[in-house]
């Protein structure tokens, strides 16, 4: 006799459950919490969860695509047609709900109608090999930013942007309903959390040395991107041109490629600790499971 079909699946990540919920966490800590004067965080610290809330978010629907369109075997055929099928259903439903919410004039910006976005952009990379999928992301991070920047960036003797120019509008354009270049959320450029979310989730994520390697390489990651950021910025000084100052900034929801490496950084860090710290081979880390279910459950 077969075994039933739920004994086939694979066990679910609890570690990737408490990321999931850390970033929806971040995402109310960054938008709801209570202010102080000047509009800063209060209590400040608070300002963690600034950019890198959203970006976690978007590298946890790439890994969850991954996860649920094989794992670390790739699909091929049948499959990959509904894997492909499965994640364009899931854009059309959150673009709904985005719209009726941006609608309904929701006091905060509005993911997903760019998360949408980014699941259909997604679908093409769906049978991509985990090699590709990183340089994928690499180039996302690297081309994206610079084209956007410079179509939107002022000029050092203060012309308006090129996109301005195009559109008749004042800097900085915001265009209705564009999700791909002057949204809150670019997709053009959130796409490269989305691919290195997928290559995180083609690997062996009940791997302790898994875990290991995703601490060390976001930690070295977020360090390189801020360090090399502020190196950047002071050896600039005032006298950069706009379009110099946006590349090299890492500041939160810039989207630049500097913030946009450190993000991912930190946020291979948070889902690398959360499947260490959950792993069920050992006695603490099932005890700990239990104690951040409510996280998970979120």
């Amino acid at each position: 006799m077969s075994p039933p079909a739920d004994r086939l699946l694979p066990p679910r990540l609890a570690g990737i459950d408490v990321a999931r919920g850390l970033a929806v966490l971040g995402m109310f800590v960054a938008h709801l919490g209570d202010d102080g004067p000047g509009g800063r965080h209060d209590p400040e610290w608070f300002v963690i969860a600034d950019g890198r809330s959203s970006a976690l978010f978007a590298l946890l629907a790439g890994l969850s695509l991954a996860l649920t369109s094989g794992r670390q075997v790739l699909p091929s055929g049948i499959p990959l047609i509904r894997a492909r099928l499965a994640a364009l259903v899931r854009a059309g439903v959150l673009l709904l709900l985005g719209v009726l919410l941006v609608a309904l004039q929701t006091p905060v910006l509005v993911i997903l109608p760019a998360y949408a976005v980014l699941f259909a952009l997604a679908v093409p990379f769906l049978g991509l090999r985990r090699r590709w999928l990183v340089v994928g992301a690499v180039a996302v991070a690297v081309i994206s930013p610079t084209v956007i920047f410079a179509l939107t960036t002022p000029t050092a003797e203060g012309r308006p942007s090129v996109l301005a120019r195009l559109t008749n509008q004042a800097d900085p354009v915001q265009l209705p309903m564009d999700e791909l270049v002057t949204g809150p959320y670019p997709a053009l450029v959130f796409l490269a959390y989305v691919l290195l979310g997928m290559a995180v989730g083609r690997s062996d994520l009940s791997r302790t040395r898994t875990h290991t390697i995703l601490v060390g390489a976001g930690t070295g990651l977020a360090c390189l991107a801020w360090g090399t950021s502020r190196l950047a910025q002071d050896s600039l000084g005032t006298g950069a041109t706009p379009l110099t100052l946006r590349l090299v900034s890492a500041a939160a929801h810039d989207n630049s490629t500097p913030e946009v490496i450190g993000n991912s950084g930190t946020s291979l860090t948070v889902i690398g600790l959360c499947l260490l710290i959950t792993r069920p081979t050992a006695r603490h880390g099932r005890a700990l499971a239990g104690v951040l279910a409510p996280v998970a459950a979120t």
